[in-house]
């Protein structure tokens, strides 16, 4: 699912009133996990979720009856499981929902979201809440990009800029904390939120044939932002790829070189043929890219990996990185689920480097 924040910013959402509710806290069997978020409009909710269930239709119905929201509030929840409610049971645990209706108002920040999502430079939004009473909070927002942590300006700087470079330096492994780094002057609590803003990651489909025709639209409903390459224009074109971000038309061991291959790069080799296929495999070979994977039979990539070896153009070190044949044994047959085993695989190998 696409970061919330870079949904609000890139839609029109962003031209109308919407409330943003988020897990602050999560304790024992919550729905919604830390970080979670959701967009509710006065029709009910937009984009996101934030566990689903009781919890978010308690929320949705309240933003609903107060609309237009005009403070910012938190919600909690003690989830027990009592079988006799007649929303149905609850897993247990214990949670709390910040509903923010303040960022709908703050067009500068979103434009921001937005330039740095242009640019695939991770941010941070920070969000300090100030405690009016035990539900009510007033937000200040400030956003920390990797390029340049400025902190000297924001309330309790040290510790905050202390957690960015945390999870900044994760590259994705974390995208939230929250924290309460204690009372202002004044004798009011605050609550700060971190939420990571990252690229998503990028997939690079070799071969715009049936099988990265399909692989592009489970790609980008899984929330890769996807690239397709290949010589010829009859495939490679939007009409055919709707669902791609990027469509490149060039020589596809040549477009392969010229691609930046960071561990949020995952490149799928489908082209036409095995020597189309070696060609693009060399573009990627000692890159670092998450994931490398080409599509052939047993005999193909064994073909393949001998010429390579033999011919220097990978260590065995490398070569043990590639998945040939690709994807998970789902015994598929069709084109679809062809597609399907080479998404799964790249799912797993994108939450196995996570925390």
């Amino acid at each position: 699912m696409e970061n919330i924040y870079r949904y609000i910013a890139r839609t029109a959402l962003s031209q109308k009133q919407f409330v943003k509710a988020t897990v602050i806290f999560s304790e024992g069997s919550a729905p919604g996990k830390l970080g979670c978020s959701a967009v509710f409009t006065s029709a009910g909710l937009e984009y996101g979720t934030i566990g689903g269930g009781i919890v978010e239709e308690r929320i949705r119905r309240s933003i609903i009856e107060s609309w237009p929201c005009t403070s910012s509030r938190i919600y909690s929840f003690n989830l027990d499981n009592q079988t006799g409610n007649p929303e149905g049971a609850i897993c247990g645990g214990r949670t709390e929902i910040l509903a923010d209706v303040s960022l709908f108002s703050e067009k500068q920040v979103l434009k921001k979201i937005k330039e740095y999502a242009l640019s695939r430079t991770p941010v941070i939004v920070v969000s300090v809440l100030y405690y009016r009473n035990k539900d009510s909070v007033d937000i200040e927002r400030y956003i920390l990009s990797s390029d340049f942590i400025d902190y000297k300006n924001l309330p309790f700087g040290e510790e905050v800029a202390n957690e960015a470079r945390i999870i900044f330096s994760s590259e994705g492994k974390s995208v939230f904390k929250a924290f309460s780094p204690g009372f202002l002057p004044d004798g009011r609590k605050a609550t700060v939120l971190l939420e990571a803003v990252f690229p998503p990651p990028r997939l690079v489909i070799a071969g715009a044939g049936h099988i990265g025709k399909a692989l592009s639209h489970l790609g980008k409903f899984l929330g890769f932002e996807v690239t397709v390459i290949d010589d010829r224009a009859e495939y490679a074109n939007e009409e055919n790829l709707r669902d791609a971000d990027e469509i490149i038309v060039n020589d596809i061991g040549r477009a392969l070189a010229g691609i930046s291959k960071d561990p949020s790069t995952y490149i799928v080799i489908v082209t036409r043929g095995h020597a189309s296929d070696a060609t693009a495999l060399k573009a990627c070979i000692g890159s670092r890219a998450a994931y490398i994977g080409m599509i052939g039979s047993k005999s193909k990539t064994e073909k393949i990996k001998r010429d390579f070896l033999n011919n220097g153009w990978a260590t065995p070190e490398q070569w043990a990185e590639i998945h040939a044949p690709i994807g998970i044994s789902i015994n598929s047959k069709t084109v679809e689920e062809i597609a399907v085993s080479i998404a799964a695989e790249l799912v797993f190998v994108k939450n196995s480097t996570r925390t």
